[in-house]
């Protein structure tokens, strides 16, 4: 079953979609507004009794949320455990990402050039890795 999050604002610096236990994420150069972060929250919220099981890959062109978001974000998480790889070239999102690797340990980052690892770091299926390549282009032309 695929859910698509694409409510609120017409221009939009975050989408996300579930897909089974993977999210995908892609954003543009620019922070997630509170709107777009909340919607990705409440995505992790609703998912609470399966957030073990969870995959999350994250595309950024240099977006990423701010220190408000990240403390809404450590909160949602609590102390549960699952695969998160943000993949960008933005040296600043790279930074970001790593300082949210130091409250949940499961979260890395990743280049561009280095998306098979990222999906090794997920522990992504063959079928897994099709899935997020074809979510992830979508993701990408609904924000171009």
């Amino acid at each position: 079953m695929t859910s698509s999050i694409f409510a609120g604002p017409m221009s939009r610096n975050q989408i996300v979609r579930k897909v089974g236990t993977l999210i995908f994420a892609v954003q543009t150069e620019q922070p997630p507004s509170d709107y777009e972060w909340n919607e990705f929250l409440d995505i992790l919220r609703r998912h609470k009794s399966e957030m073990a099981k969870l995959k999350i890959l994250v595309v950024t062109a240099g977006g990423s949320p701010s220190p408000a978001q990240r403390k809404h974000l450590a909160e949602a998480l609590g102390s549960a455990r699952f695969g998160v790889a943000v993949v960008s070239d933005n040296i600043s999102a790279r930074f970001v990402a790593s300082t949210i690797a130091l409250f949940h340990r499961d979260h890395r980052s990743f280049s561009a050039t280095e998306i098979t690892e990222a999906y090794d770091h997920l522990q992504l299926t063959p079928h897994e890795r099709a899935l997020a390549d074809t979510h992830i282009r979508e993701l990408r032309a609904l924000l171009a």
